[in-house]
Formats: C-alpha cells, structure tokens, sequence
C-alpha cells in the first residue's frame, strides 16, 4: 500500500486535496494528515483519512511525524496545494519496479512564461542531478526512507537535503504531471519570488544557517519560547502545596497555570517541554494545536540543556520558562529576546532565589552543578556565568507558586486560581 503524507498549515481546499487524492488512484491508500496549527484537523471528515496535530511546525518535521505512523511500504509526500494525476498510484507503483524513489513531472496552475521555464529546468535538474523539489512530490520505498533516516529536520530545503542522501539508490521519474498552486508566485510577483528562491538556494549552497535562511523567506526572526511542564496526574505535581491543600487542589491549581500560560503564550513560536515522555499522547489530547519538544532524562539541568541545544539547531534565541508563574505575560517574554540582542543570557529571578525564566541565543554550559529547587538557584548560575566570562541581565522580580502562602498571594491580588 502507499501511504500518502499531506504536511499543512492553513490550506483552505485541504478537503478538496484528500478528494482528489482518493478519486484519482486506482487502489486504495492511506492518507495521513499533519496539521500545524488545527485547520484541518477541523476541516477533514473523511474516516479513510488519518488526522494528526503536527508535533513542531515545518515541513521536514511534519513529514517525518506521518512516515512513522504511516503503515504502507510506500511513502509518498504531498505538499496541501498539489494534485495528483489520474493513476497516479499507478504510475507509482511501475516506477517503483526498477527505482527505490522516485518524483513526477509537474507544472503549476497558471499558463505565465517564467512559471512554464521554471517547471521545465526544474525537472531538467532533478533527472540530471537528483535534486527534487516538495511540489514535485517525492516517492520512496519505507525501507530506503528509513535507511536514510528520513528529511533533515531543518525549517527550509528539507527536501534538497533528502535529495542528497537519496543519491546513492536508484531514481525513477513519472511522466503524468502533478500540478501545483501558483499563488506564492503571483501574489509576490512572479520575478521578484523567483529572484528570492535563487537568492536563498545561493546562500544555502553556501552553507547559511537554516534559520537565516528562514528569517529572510518569511520575513520573521525564528524564536522559540519553551514551557517545562510535568503531565497533570494527580500526586505527581505541585507536591509542596500538595502536602498542606491537598492532592487534589494542587492538581487543580497546576492545571489552571498550564492553561493560563498556554493561553498568553500559545503560538507560532511556543513549545512545550513535557515529560514524562511516555504521556506525549495524553498532553497533545488535553492541549491540542502546540509543537511538542520531550524532555530528556536526569536532572534539571540536563533537561534544559537539552533543550536548549534542540532548539538552537532551528532557532535564533531561545527561552526556556517553568509552569509556576500563571501572570508570565507575553510581553515579559518579548522584553527578553530583545535583551538578547545585547546580552549573552537573560534571567527572570524569583523571589524565592529560583528564576522563572533563562534565555539565550548560544549553548552555553549554565546548568550543570547548579542546586535546583534551592534559594541558592539563582545565585549559583549567576556565579558561573559571570565565571564563562558571559554578559547578563535580569527582568523583574516575581513571585511563583509553590507553596499555599504563594498561592495566597496571588489569590490576595485577585488571580482565580
């Protein structure tokens, strides 16, 4: 069987995309649907389609996801604006007899002369070269996928990167076109989009940082904001309130921070760091429509780096923040990535001696033999980044809930928790 994996984000003929997918194979398929930011998953009905909230939005990061719950020994990686062919799975299926991937021939749904040129050199390069383009919809056996180890998780030309470790297996190509939306073309202007992709595939072959690159495509600095957060079992968060109010209470008051701090802090560029890593599935049910980064195992400290270095690999600056400060607003976190235009590190010091919030914009080694959950926290990282040698600043002072007389606090200034 082919598995069919359709990354999204806001596509709004995603329906009409599953139809077409259905209605022009021959046999059936598996449809798998990876949905970065909830539209689809609302939009799609059809119960021969497999829905999913994307775990971290990007393409290369999407795809992966599908291919490891797809169930066929075909993959086949669709971008939302695409159509297929009549038989494309066909087609597919013959090229597969003498090939291990493949990709087809395509064209866009507009008739412009430059657009024309662009799909014929296009095609030209990737049978030459290898080079295979997202809209010109990838093909490969599970087994070679695999082998590979899948796209590179980069934010741009995931599918160049794969294109490279696909070299070395054989190739195949499929006449029939796929067709693909001219809408990004036309609504920038077709030669200034075309002069950006040559601009942008320079500095790439040049080995530019992806997120650079990702800056300069959308236009927007790639910043990630990253909340730790326990699974809300009862027993197994907030244990020092717990012990005076109750297991239950505490389990509510947890609750309500997790939701308060979604709320403020929930977008494009907000994860959440949950653990234990096993419960993955029960936080992406209770809090759907997030990207998900799993904390490692150890201490604190290894968790947080941990993090830090994953997000740093796509990210520009970085921002880590507990679950025990519900006020955290959004622009407390946005004062923060500003400091870190001139400033190595920056703390958001709880008056407890803790902090409730560290950023960064470059690994730097601040956690390990650092006393956690002790009124030394704070003054011991401060000591070893002044011993790296590193810049710093501090936000204001704030107060975290841990304890009933800090709950008390926060109910005194009329927080409804």
């Amino acid at each position: 069987m082919i598995s069919v994996i359709v990354p999204t984000i806001g596509e709004k003929n995603i329906a009409g995309t599953m139809r077409l997918i259905l209605y022009r194979a021959k046999h059936p398929v598996e449809i798998i649907v990876v949905d970065g930011d909830g539209y689809a998953l609302r939009r799609v009905g059809r119960e021969n389609v497999v829905k999913v909230a994307s775990e971290r939005r990007g393409r290369a990061f999407s795809m992966n996801q599908g291919a490891r719950l797809a169930t066929g020994s075909v993959l086949l990686f669709l971008h939302a604006d695409t159509e297929l062919p009549l038989h494309w799975d066909v087609a597919v299926m013959k090229s597969l007899q003498k090939s291990d991937y493949g990709f087809f021939n395509r064209r866009f749904d507009s008739a412009h002369p430059l657009l024309i040129l662009n799909s014929f050199f296009t095609t030209l390069r990737a049978r030459l070269f290898g080079t295979i383009l997202g809209d010109q919809t990838l093909f490969v056996t599970r087994k070679v996928f695999e082998r590979v180890k899948g796209f590179p998780e980069q934010m741009l030309f995931e599918d160049v990167g794969i294109s490279k470790k696909l070299l070395g297996y054989r190739r195949g190509f499929v006449s029939s076109a796929v067709v693909s939306s001219a809408r990004r073309f036309l609504k920038k202007g077709v030669i200034r989009q075309f002069l950006l992709n040559q601009y942008l595939w320079v500095l790439y072959r040049m080995k530019v940082s992806s997120k650079r690159l990702y800056s300069l495509y959308t236009g927007k600095n790639l910043d990630a904001v990253c909340m730790l957060a326990k699974y809300p079992s009862l027993g197994k968060v907030k244990t020092r309130l717990a012990a005076t109010i109750g297991k239950q209470k505490a389990l509510q008051v947890y609750r309500r921070c997790l939701e308060m701090l979604i709320l403020e802090q929930g977008g494009s560029d907000f994860f959440l760091g949950y653990s234990p890593t096993d419960q993955k599935k029960e936080f992406m049910q209770s809090y759907p429509g997030l990207q998900y980064v799993a904390q490692v195992s150890g201490s604190l400290g290894d968790r947080m780096q941990a993090l830090v270095s994953t997000l740093l690999n796509t990210h520009r600056k970085v921002v880590l923040m507990g679950a025990d400060m519900p006020t955290l607003t959004r622009k407390r976190v946005a004062r923060a990535f500003s400091l870190l235009d001139t400033v190595d590190i920056v703390l958001g010091p709880c008056v407890d001696g803790g902090y409730y919030l560290i950023g960064m914009k470059h690994e730097h080694d601040v956690f390990s033999g650092i006393p956690w959950s002790s009124d030394l926290t704070l003054k011991a990282t401060l000591k070893k980044i002044k011993g790296l040698g590193l810049s710093y600043r501090l936000l204001q002072t704030e107060q975290d809930i841990d304890t009933v007389e800090d709950l008390k606090l926060y109910r005194k200034k009329g927080l409804k928790i």
